[in-house]
């Protein structure tokens, strides 16, 4: 009896303990997700955005960006009761400097603006702006310089004519300067690009030169000094040369030589653009 009793207490057992294996087997085996669930899942991944560092953490600041709007601001040297050289020239009689510088400056504000760039003028010969003047009818460089600099330009251009003691002296001198207070750096590689061009497109007679006259206290070289912007004075040709003095009088020479600075002006800023 005790033999029937304790066999029957070990089958229970047995039964017991393989109910308690399967159960635990089961709950190991969680199910797979369904296909398209792992799908959506993967389909959440791909549209979460990346989350953005706060400024300083982990993110490139930005670089210091020149100004390029592609204005450009142009000044007739000389101009109003200011005659500018003439006198001991080969200009005809009644012509000067004042009205070469105009005319040139005309055809290159024209220029400039077929080439889609911003333009302003210091003056149009007729009206000085009312910015730091006078009243005496000379538009001096201080008065020019104030006036430039309350543009913020990006380009300056000053156009003047040549004159030397020497006959022989001759072709356009571009002069220009580069202080390390100006707003950008433009100013050299801008005169070599004016330069080639002018060389380039235009009948001249003599290579030009681009110089930097830091050196030299001339007021004539005050725009190139003391603008904001980087800037050139420009003296298109010698009223004291023959050949220099006819072309500089002359219509279609003055929009040439407008075009060739045009032109320099315009293959700088795409080298800018487009380096």
């Amino acid at each position: 009896m005790d033999r029937i009793l304790r066999k029957a207490i070990a089958g229970t057992m047995a039964l017991l303990l393989a109910a308690a294996v399967t159960g635990c087997s089961r709950r190991e085996k969680t199910p797979a997700p369904a296909p398209e669930q792992n799908q959506a899942s993967e389909a959440e991944e791909v549209k979460l955005e990346p989350a953005e560092p706060a400024v300083g953490v982990g993110r490139i600041m930005p670089a210091v960006v020149v100004k390029k709007n592609r204005t450009i601001c142009i000044d007739p040297g000389h101009g109003f009761y200011d005659n500018g050289t003439g006198e001991a020239s080969y200009f005809p009689e009644g012509v000067y400097e004042k009205h070469v510088t105009l005319a040139v400056s005309n055809f290159l504000n024209q220029a400039l603006i077929d080439r889609g760039f911003d333009t302003i003028m210091t003056h149009n010969g007729t009206d000085i702006p009312e910015y730091d003047w006078d009243g005496n009818w000379i538009f001096n460089p201080n008065e020019r310089i104030a006036f430039i600099n309350a543009q913020e330009a990006d380009y300056v251009v000053s156009i003047h004519v040549n004159a030397a003691g020497n006959p022989d002296a001759c072709g356009v001198r571009i002069y220009y300067n580069d202080n390390s207070y100006k707003w950008n750096d433009w100013a050299e590689p801008a005169a070599l690009a004016i330069k080639e061009a002018i060389d380039d497109t235009v009948e001249i007679t003599a290579p030009t030169t681009a110089d930097d006259p830091s050196s030299m206290a001339d007021s004539n070289f005050a725009i190139p000094r003391e603008t904001h912007a980087a800037s050139s004075l420009i003296e298109v040709g010698f009223c004291t040369n023959v050949v220099d003095a006819v072309n500089l009088v002359n219509e279609e020479w003055q929009k040439s030589v407008a075009n060739g600075i045009a032109e320099g002006i315009e293959r700088f800023f795409d080298n800018l653009e487009n380096p």
